[in-house]
C-alpha cells in the first residue's frame, strides 16, 4: 500500500488486528527486516511496516534529513487516522520515533528505540568503515552529519519510552543512557551479547521485547 504524504510516496503494509503499532527501520534497509517481528507480534497488534522516505519501495529524494522522516510519519500516522499507535523504530528509525515524539508529543501511546542516537559523535565507527565511506552519498551524509537532539528535545517526549541497544552496540552506551536518563518516563533496557543490528534484523528478540513491555 502506498499513501501521498508530506509531499512523498510512503509504502507501508499492516497486518493483523489490535492496536497500531508502527516499525520502522535504519539506514539503507527497508521494511523486510522485521518479517520474524511481524509474524511474533500480528496476533496482538495491527502491525504496520513502514519503508522510509528514500527506501524500499518508498519514493526516492535527493536529500535525507531525520526531520523529514520523521514528519512523514507523523502524516502517515494522520493520514491513516490511526489512534495512538506504539512507534517502535530501530536505528534511524528510533532517531525518528525521538523527533516525532518531540514535536508530535500527542501521536503516540508509546514509543520504543532501539540503537538510537542523539549525535553524529555518538557513534563508534572504525577506522576502516570511516576510510571506506562515500560521503557524497546522502544515506552515509546522513549518518555522518545528523542528527542533533538535545536534553530539551528528549525532556518534552511525554510518552513512555523504552530505550534499547545491544551490549556491544555501535552506539555509545553513554549516548543510551542520556536518552533513558532524559526521557521523563524513558527506561533502558541492554540485550546482552547483542551487537547494533543482531537483535533487532530478521529475530525474535526485539519482537518478544516488545510484547512482554506492551501486554
Amino acid at each position: 500500500m502506498f499513501a501521498d504524504v508530506n509531499g512523498v510516496r510512503i509504502h507501508y503494509e499492516a497486518v493483523g488486528e489490535g492496536r497500531p503499532l508502527i516499525l520502522v527501520h535504519g539506514n539503507g534497509e527497508d521494511m523486510s527486516i522485521f518479517d520474524v517481528a511481524v509474524e511474533e507480534l500480528k496476533d496482538f497488534f495491527t502491525v504496520i511496516t513502514v519503508d522510509s522516505r528514500g527506501h524500499g519501495q518508498s519514493q526516492r529524494v535527493d536529500e535525507l534529513h531525520y526531520a523529514d522522516m520523521a514528519e512523514d510519519l507523523h502524516c502517515l500516522i494522520e493520514h491513516l487516522e490511526l489512534e495512538k499507535p506504539v512507534l517502535c523504530g530501530f536505528s534511524d528509525g528510533g532517531i525518528e520515533g525521538l523527533i516525532l515524539a518531540s514535536e508530535h508529543q500527542d501521536d503516540l501511546l508509546r514509543l520504543a528505540v532501539a540503537g538510537a542516537n542523539t549525535d553524529p559523535s555518538t557513534i563508534e565507527w572504525t577506522e576502516e568503515e570511516l576510510s571506506t565511506m562515500d560521503r557524497d552519498d546522502p544515506y552515509i551524509r546522513l549518518m555522518l552529519e545528523e542528527p542533533h537532539i538535545s536534553e530539551w528535545d528528549l525532556r518534552t517526549i511525554r510518552v513512555p519510552t523504552l530505550v534499547i541497544a545491544g551490549e556491544f552496540d555501535a552506539v555509545k552506551r553513554s549516548d543510551t543512557e542520556f536518552i533513558a536518563d532524559k526521557i521523563p518516563h524513558g527506561h533502558m533496557y541492554i540485550i546482552p551479547d547483542a551487537d547494533h543490528c543482531s537483535y533487532v534484523e530478521h529475530s525474535v528478540i526485539l519482537p518478544r521485547l516488545l510484547k512482554d513491555w506492551l501486554i
